[in-house]
């Protein structure tokens, strides 16, 4: 009778393989949390902290801080839903001048409003807007780059 056994190479690859699969759950989990505990500050829409200042300023002070304002109204902009059916030129009224990141997909108007959530904000967030042929607003979302 033929038996097999196992190489001690593979089981090392499986554990190593197994441990790493568990380390990025736990990463996963922790960046999760990081994010919910975040958004445990977000704040209703104000239009005099929304146009505060300059992108400029606004990055300067406040990017790497769980101070950003902006990033901090996105949700009840978003959930409100007050933007959707306005136009362009009420946008712009209402929140300035877009920065108008260039995303692949056409997105009318973007809005810097900070970096990512997380503990590593390497990207910036964006609220973009998308607007139908009447050049009415029809979606608006988070985006990052």
């Amino acid at each position: 009778m033929m038996r097999f056994r196992i190489k001690p190479v593979l089981i090392v690859a499986g554990a190593m393989a197994a441990s790493l699969v568990a380390l990025f759950s736990l990463i996963s989990c922790i960046e999760w949390a990081y994010i919910k505990w975040e958004e445990t500050f977000d704040i209703e829409f104000d239009l005099n902290l929304w146009n505060q200042g300059s992108r400029e300023r606004l990055y300067s002070e406040f990017a790497t801080q769980i101070d950003a304002p902006r990033i901090k109204m996105c949700r009840d902009i978003i959930a409100k839903k007050f933007l959707l059916g306005k136009t362009k030129a009420e946008i712009v009224d209402l929140l300035g001048q877009p920065d108008n990141y260039p995303f692949r997909e056409p997105w009318g108007f973007n809005y810097w409003v900070g970096l990512q959530r997380g503990p590593m904000k390497m990207d910036s967030a964006w609220l973009a807007i998308r607007f139908d042929d009447t050049h009415h607003a029809v979606e608006v979302k988070m985006k990052q780059d």
